[in-house]
């Protein structure tokens, strides 16, 4: 993608922050530039969100796991969650 063609829809998950992302300059270089997101990106985002809260909610009710609430909490891979439980 060119540095002209990165997104700038200023989405609201990411509460106006910039985060950098690498493009095509002019001389045809990846270089570093600035994003404020994409929709796309913004509707993703609002679905992880959205299954995280349910599953919090899970976790507080007890229907859930705590291993596994953990696991999504923390992203933990499977490893890693073994790790942690001795």
């Amino acid at each position: 993608m060119k540095i002209s063609d990165v997104p700038q829809d200023d989405i609201k998950t990411t509460h106006g922050e910039e985060r950098v992302v690498y493009a095509v300059d002019d001389q045809g270089h990846y270089t570093q530039t600035t994003t404020r997101g994409w929709e796309v990106e913004d509707i993703v985002l609002k679905q992880v969100i959205s299954d995280f809260e349910e599953k919090a909610e899970e976790e507080a009710s007890g229907s859930c796991m705590r291993p596994f609430f953990m696991r999504q909490y923390n992203s933990m891979d499977i490893h890693n969650l073994k790790g942690q439980r001795g």
